[in-house]
């Protein structure tokens, strides 16, 4: 036995030696560079790639054993010269252990690639130019398997003995290291451009049986989107080469963006940890468990502090299958922020949809949005404080539904289901909620009374002003409306508006290709109901807006009250009937381009602040050289007040003004401008038999005169001040009376006198033919 081992001793011991020998002779006498074009030909037949090695080759022998390559250069078949390579090294080293080659393994002591270059560009088709490297590799590798193959015998393996080349390859590297690395990606189909730089790579004790630490490191810069930062990696990973399994555990992903829509100067921090990432190739399966994604964002709108981030999550996709799942997603930020739910994919490969769930616990949304510099300016400094939401999730690539909606924001609860294109190109919903007062979240109203009475009168004409924030603004999105397809279905118990309260609130839209229709909107209004209607053409410019609207039995007092705060202008029950249209999509230019006719009746009524019927009663009795000791209330209480008016480009006008006023019959005609809110009327009013005569005395040659009253001035002026007595007018209207007067008393003396002794001296003169021809012409200078 002690023979046999020292015989095993000495056969190492000269294998050993040979192997030394053979290691110094090669490395010697052999020059690697003679070795170049042999090299380039393997690599061309093995990847069909065009391999230049520009630097030296060069061997190394102490430490380890090991080759060193300079200045490599890979381009793709068909590849020009001029183009930026494939990829590239300025430096690669790789050295092994002499001792496990004896058995035929392969021991690598170390792999050093310095300065590594790859350039990866995705053409406009979609297709990579390293699919192509790829695709190429695979068929060259089959072929030369097919070609390399050793007939089968019957036996199988000789003697029991395995050829080495099916032996199992056990790959140990003491050290990987990529140092200095760059890699360029380039979409031309998605419009992508990124560059990773200053990329660093290491690996320690390198095994396909074990798992190795490693790291990984690298700056991004990215055009396209916009996007610069620095990552880091590292965990544990294992590789299954044979297999095409890959996994890593433990690992942790940190990194620094800057997110110009965050914050200009400041990066953000994002770290990515996880349990357990795998990876099988073959199968196509990937998974992810225990993952959890935590951020510091810097904002720009609040420097002073961070805004924390939270995600866990178990995530899992089968390309095979075309499955995706986002299992127990739970989103959190400190005590502020709980939104949970999941999410499944299929189809993934051809048509894709995905499902799923989400809860949004209750939150503070005007805070978040603050955050952000993009707080809305309401009327209301409190809404938009509590807001939460339970839906179910259903998608395509063309559209997201979400069905089971309830959506909860403040004291509004909606429930129902929406449907969102994916694009923006599709918009539908059905929802039924309790109560919304929109004036909370619109823009604080304004302080002046001035526009407050001019929105007034324009409610009275039938026209809405559009609740824009500003003149100039646009009203409504045209490019979006385009070729938006819509249809919604709105339920409200209560809804208030400008200050308008409306009950029972149905709206119904839809619309098309550019075309779309307020196919119904109905309320309760104060005791009366509201009726609109109206369509919206956006395929030209400017736009084309029609719309009808009509109110009955609407009681003004409170109505003018809410929407106008000016409750003291006028009472009775308002019907209304209007339609009309308008060519523009601009506040300041709407009533300017606004056309059409309405129709209006007040019953029971009253101009509050104003009394006519004093200043007429005032005005005669002083006529009549009388006074009027009745004390009179500050209204002008009416039966009715009707009219009718058409639009043209911005004006009103009327010419059927009626107003029964107790004693007082009132008509007349005018216009108002709706663009510059002015408006003047000429006015007349009788006095009928109805009058009181105690209190408004007159006699019968004045019921016969109409008293001229004129109103002129703006929206805005107190009531009080629109109209006033035209004495003017009046005086003119008195002189025509007596004129009148003296020409008839002038003519009754003139027929008595004909009747008389001078008829009879015509007679005897002129004959009775001429008599009568005379007194004629004379009787008919007087009529």
């Amino acid at each position: 036995m002690k023979r046999l081992f020292r015989i095993l001793l000495a056969g190492i011991g000269v294998l050993a030696l040979l192997a030394v020998a053979g290691v110094v002779y090669v490395t010697t006498f052999v020059d690697p560079n003679d070795l170049k074009p042999r090299l380039v030909e393997a690599v061309e037949e093995r990847t069909g790639l065009n391999l230049s090695l520009n630097g030296p080759i060069s061997w190394t022998f102490y430490p380890r054993l090991g080759v060193t390559v300079e200045d490599a250069v890979a381009r793709l078949p068909d590849q020009d010269q001029v183009s930026e390579p494939f990829a590239a090294f300025d430096r690669a080293d790789v050295k092994v252990r002499l001792a496990p080659l004896i058995t035929g393994d392969v021991s690598v002591d170390g792999v050093t690639l310095d300065g590594l270059k790859l350039n990866l560009v995705r053409d406009a088709e979609g297709h990579g130019n390293w699919q192509t490297l790829a695709e190429e590799t695979a068929e060259r590798a089959e072929q030369g398997a097919d070609d390399s193959r050793p007939p089968q015998s019957g036996n199988g393996s000789q003697g029991g003995v395995s050829h080495a080349a099916e032996r199992p390859l056990s790959v140990d590297i003491a050290s990987v290291e990529v140092i200095n690395g760059r890699v360029h990606y380039l979409d031309r189909q998605k419009h992508r451009d990124a560059t990773l730089s200053k990329l660093n790579l290491g690996a320690s004790n390198v095994s396909l049986n074990d798992d190795f630490p490693l790291q990984l490191s690298f700056d991004m810069a990215s055009v396209s989107p916009a996007l610069n930062g620095h990552l880091e990696l590292g965990g544990s990973a294992r590789l299954n080469l044979r297999e095409q399994r890959y996994a890593m555990n433990g690992f942790t992903l940190e990194t620094d963006l800057q997110l110009p829509m965050l914050n200009d100067t400041r990066s953000q921090h994002f770290s990515l940890t996880g349990d357990r990432l795998a990876a099988d190739i073959a199968s196509r399966h990937y998974q992810l468990e225990g993952g959890a994604l935590a951020a510091e964002l810097h904002l720009a709108a609040d420097e002073r502090q961070t805004l924390p981030l939270q995600a866990n999550f178990n995530a899992e996709a089968d390309l095979g299958e075309g499955t995706a799942r986002l299992n127990d997603l739970v989103i959190t930020s400190g005590n502020e922020l709980h939104l949970a739910g999941g999410l499944q994919a299929s189809s993934l490969t051809d048509n894709p949809s995905w499902q799923g769930e989400l809860h949004l616990d209750p939150l503070n949304l005007r805070q978040w949005l603050g955050r952000f510099g993009r707080a809305p300016e309401s009327a209301d400094a409190q809404t938009l404080t509590r807001v939460a939401f339970d839906t179910r999730l259903e998608g395509s690539r063309q559209l997201a539904a979400f069905h089971d909606l309830s959506l909860r924001v403040d004291d509004t609860t909606l429930t129902g289901s929406v449907g969102v294109g994916m694009h923006g190109e599709r918009l539908n919903f059905d929802l039924t909620g309790n109560t919304l007062d929109l004036d909370r979240y619109l823009p604080p109203r304004e302080q002046a009374g001035a526009q407050e009475d001019r929105t007034a009168m324009l409610e009275l004409m039938g026209v809405r002003p559009a609740l824009a924030a500003s003149e100039g603004a646009e009203l409504l999105p045209v490019e979006l409306l385009r070729s938006l397809t819509l249809d919604g279905r709105l339920r409200l118990d209560a809804l208030a508006v400008h200050g308008a309260k409306l009950s029972g609130v149905l709206l119904k839209v839809a619309g098309s290709d550019g075309r779309h229709r307020l196919e119904q909107l109905t309320a309760g209004l104060y005791n009366g109901t509201f009726n609109a209607s109206g369509t919206l053409d956006v395929r030209q410019t400017p736009l084309q807006l029609t719309f009808k609207e009509q109110l009955e039995g609407v009681q003004l007092q409170p109505l003018l009250a809410d929407v106008a705060r000016r409750g003291q202008l006028m009472r009775g029950t308002l019907t209304l009937d209007g339609q009309f249209r308008s060519r523009t999509n601009r506040l300041d230019t709407l009533t300017r381009n606004l056309n059409g006719k309405a129709s209006m009746r007040v019953t029971d009524g009253a101009l509050l602040g104003a009394n006519i019927s004093q200043q007429l009663c005032t005005a005669a009795a002083a006529l009549q050289g009388r006074s009027s000791d009745r004390e009179w209330s500050d209204d002008t209480p009416f039966e009715t007040l009707s009219a009718t008016a058409t639009i043209t480009d911005g004006v009103v006008n009327n010419d059927d003004l009626q107003v029964a006023i107790p004693g007082i019959e009132l008509s007349g005609r005018g216009q108002a401008n709706l663009a510059t809110h002015r408006f003047a009327y000429q006015l007349g009013a009788r006095f009928v038999d109805t009058a009181d005569s105690q209190a408004c005395r007159v006699t019968d040659a004045l019921s016969q005169v109409r008293l001229p009253v004129q109103c002129a001035g703006d929206f805005s002026d107190p009531p009080a001040q629109w109209c006033h007595f035209d004495r003017d007018a009046f005086g003119k209207v008195l002189t025509k009376m007596a004129a009148s007067k003296g020409q008839r008393e002038l003519g009754d003396q003139l027929d008595r006198q004909l009747d008389g002794k001078l008829g009879r001296k015509l007679e005897e003169k002129l004959g009775e033919e001429g008599s009568r021809n005379l007194r004629d012409r004379l009787e008919g200078l007087f009529k």
